[in-house]
């Protein structure tokens, strides 16, 4: 627990609020919150840099601490950012000390924690995936990808950051990875070997759940690798931009009649009743066809960050929470400018995604952002008057505006002048959105 109680804001309401997490989805979420007139009280636990004022130094993992600290400050509602305290069940927790929860509980996500549980549950919807074996036993997975490399993805099926995800580039690296799979396994879980998409392009699509009504966050589309070109290891995302021209509003409405819809009646036909933010990873083939590699139980980072700005700004994300929760929600309840663009560009430290270097003094967190460039921090902390890298993806500088090469050198400008020793940075974030002739 922080030894300063984090200070109160000046808002006339009654409602005590925490979020959970520390990443650039949590700061997004902890801004938007905090501008809601009903608030009383808000923290963050454990928070980062960012919003070092109002830090409660608990893991968000660490369920029964977290409950526990938030009853004793009389908070009334948690709005969770990351799946793993979900997947451990900090909804269920918090419920028993009648403490309102957005986001799923740990059966719900299940559908993130548990990929082969998602993929019988996109079976009996009749979900579009690719082909999909789970091993469980490393021996008969070697043998199944002998001489197929090129055609597989390997899964670990595990929470794993977004980094649990191997596409071997040769016959020795993919039994490398099942190696590494089975391991971190530890002979509980299965590894699953998945047909690998090809000729297709990657998109995020996001929506709110209530239990029964489904309504659409604007697409997007992230970076997983660490070097320009797609070069390198898979990290959490280190960019992206939104809305994805790949997903038009006609394919929309399939993605929402094809996916979304039923999956939430699935998990309704299991007497699950999901709320928060669902989440499918899509790849769309060269002839427009939607098809899911992953669901996650909770929004994208950075993706959650770079929709966000683009929302307008009367809208009190409270008002969406509540009616997340007591099944009321509308399209009305989450609206966004029109016409507008938003592209992020990701800091990360030296040594990211495997040995990040941390401890490094930060300068350039402080500069002064017009109305639309933004900052967000994750792996960032403030401590003896100075901010210092804490993991990882350090800052994200986001760009809005009518174009994406707007949108891109608004965030540019942001993010050049957050610099660290050892700092990476891709340059080549939207180009294929950017007519860069």
């Amino acid at each position: 627990m922080s030894e300063q109680e984090p200070p109160s804001l000046s808002h006339i309401g009654d409602r005590r609020v925490r979020i959970i997490g520390s990443g650039f989805r949590e700061h997004a979420l902890f801004l938007m919150t905090s501008q809601s007139p009903q608030i009383r009280y808000i923290d963050i636990a454990p928070g980062n840099g960012g919003t070092y004022g109002f830090n409660v130094n608990i893991a968000a993992t660490d369920i029964e601490a977290q409950a526990k600290d938030a009853k004793a400050r009389g908070i009334d509602t948690v709005i969770v950012g990351p799946e793993e305290p979900l997947a451990l069940g900090i909804r269920d927790r918090m419920n028993t000390l009648g403490i309102d929860v957005f986001g799923p509980t740990a059966a719900q996500a299940r559908i993130e924690s548990g990929k082969w549980f998602a993929i019988q549950l996109m079976q009996a919807a009749g979900i579009p995936y690719p082909e999909t074996r789970a091993f469980y036993d490393e021996s008969t997975a070697r043998r199944y990808i002998k001489n197929r490399f090129a055609d597989i993805v390997i899964k670990e099926n595990g929470l794993r950051g977004g980094k649990g995800v191997h596409v071997p580039d040769s016959q020795e690296g993919a039994y490398k990875a099942l190696e590494v799979a089975f391991k971190k396994g530890l002979g509980k879980e299965p590894v699953l070997v998945q047909q690998r998409i090809t000729d297709a392009i990657e998109a995020s699509f996001m929506v709110l759940v209530d239990g029964e009504h489904v309504i659409p966050l604007p697409s997007a589309q992230d970076y997983k690798r660490i070097g320009d070109g797609d070069r390198g290891p898979n990290t959490g995302g280190v960019g992206g931009f939104s809305p994805t021209p790949t997903i038009t509003p006609k394919l929309s409405k399939r993605i929402m009649q094809e996916i979304m819809f039923p999956m939430v009646q699935e998990l309704r036909n299991r007497g699950m009743q999901y709320k928060g933010v669902l989440y499918a990873g899509l790849m769309i083939d060269k002839n427009g066809n939607p098809i899911v590699i992953e669901f996650n139980c909770r929004a994208g980072d950075p993706e959650f960050p770079i929709v966000s700005v683009n929302m307008q700004e009367e809208i009190d994300f409270l008002n969406v929470v509540d009616a997340v929760r007591n099944g009321t929600l509308t399209p009305s309840h989450m609206r966004f400018l029109e016409g507008s663009v938003s592209l992020g560009i990701v800091a990360s430290s030296e040594g990211y995604p495997d040995t990040p270097k941390t401890g490094r003094e930060i300068r350039g967190l402080g500069q002064v952002l017009n109305e639309h460039s933004f900052l967000f921090h994750s792996g960032t902390r403030y401590t003896a008057n100075r901010f210092e890298t804490s993991g990882g993806r350090v800052a994200l500088g986001v760009g809005r505006g009518i174009t994406f090469r707007e949108a891109r050198g608004r965030a540019e400008n942001v993010i050049n002048q957050v610099v660290f020793d050892g700092k990476q940075q891709r340059g080549d974030i939207g180009n294929s959105v950017i007519d860069l002739g």
